[in-house]
């Protein structure tokens, strides 16, 4: 199609260290597909009355201005990982996003993703004027019932990322309970209707990719399907790291083994074991135990599962060893740590 303008303005200076990118448009959507083995990636742009594909090869010319590696938004932007990983670098400090795993990142941020193996994900720029918009005509049609309850979480969380204080770096990283290929489709179709609706100007398309946002934003504030964690980066080192190990924990009660927790994170054991070690004191099978235990006693006094319950969700099969850590951690037995809990 004949593209009138450019949606995102890239602009280097030797002033700064990193790229800054200017939203001209009130969205953008960048897709990003890559064969790591082949060398190539398939790069889409959409904005409003604009869309671009790109076949970038390893050995292709590259302008310049499409190399940015750290870089900044003056807008909020929302990475989805549809399939794979990509490595996520924020600051000096780089975690591991898994598919279905997804970030929304204020403006102070600075970033960049890094290339280890296949992996198709995607980029949604939303200025603050659209996200006030979708906000307007959320509160609008749901001002009398609950059924924003969902897409409202997500609202509020966007509008104190655009409002953060202080140029506080800050991102909000939401992980699946369950990446399963319905919800897979069920996503990747929204990002490809907003693709293809912006290859057209006229109001019923905006409209059309408000819905599809909308319904993105229903998805990911369901605390049923996703865990949200807001992150806050001060530049220490491997902090960034260490808090997607906490949130990772934390998702599954501590229930994970080091082997799985590989998997998710990218890194060695022994390098995870290492970072825990700093930041707690604790080594991974204590600092887990932690974790677990926390929710035992969560457990104990908002859900009707009995201890039996508690310790195969948990994943303690020794009932000795499961009442050792409970009274390490809360000097009683979970019984009457129940009982006297309940009576306050």
């Amino acid at each position: 199609m004949n593209n009138q303008y450019e949606p995102i303005e890239v602009n280097k200076t030797s002033s700064i260290s990193h790229a800054y990118f200017h939203l001209n448009a009130p969205y953008a959507l960048v897709g990003e597909f890559v064969d790591y083995e082949l060398g190539k990636m398939d790069y889409y742009l959409a904005a409003p009355n604009y869309f671009t594909h790109r076949v970038i090869g390893s050995q292709d010319y590259v302008e310049p201005d499409f190399i940015t590696g750290l870089h900044q938004h003056d807008a909020i932007e929302i990475m989805f990982v549809v399939e794979g990983y990509t490595g996520h670098c924020i600051e000096s400090q780089t975690a591991f996003y898994n598919a279905g795993w997804c970030c929304c990142m204020n403006k102070w941020i600075r970033h960049m993703e890094e290339f280890h193996s296949n992996y198709k994900a995607f980029f949604l720029l939303l200025s603050d004027e659209f996200i006030t918009t979708l906000q307007n005509f959320n509160k609008l049609f749901n001002n009398h019932g609950n059924l924003g309850d969902n897409s409202t979480r997500i609202f509020d969380q966007l509008h104190r990322l655009i409002h953060d204080s202080d140029y506080k770096k800050s991102c909000i990283s939401l992980i699946p309970h369950d990446y399963s290929d319905d919800m897979k489709h069920l996503i990747y179709s929204l990002f490809d209707k907003i693709m293809s609706e912006c290859q057209h100007s006229n109001i019923s398309s905006s409209m059309v990719v408000g819905e599809c946002i909308m319904q993105l934003f229903t998805l990911l504030g369901n605390p049923a399907f996703f865990s949200a964690k807001t992150l806050t980066f001060d530049g220490t080192s491997d902090e960034y790291l260490f808090r997607q190990i906490v949130h990772t924990l934390e998702l599954y009660h501590g229930n994970i083994s080091r082997s799985k927790l590989e998997s998710l994170l990218h890194y060695s054991g022994d390098y995870i074991n290492r970072i825990i070690k700093v930041h707690t004191g604790k080594s991974l099978v204590a600092y887990r135990n932690c974790i677990a235990m926390e929710s035992a006693a969560s457990m104990l006094l908002n859900t009707n599962y009995s201890i039996a319950e508690i310790m195969q969700l948990l994943g303690y099969n020794n009932k000795t060893y499961f009442y050792k850590k409970f009274k390490d951690a809360y000097h009683m037995t979970p019984q009457e740590y129940q009982k006297t809990h309940t009576q306050n």
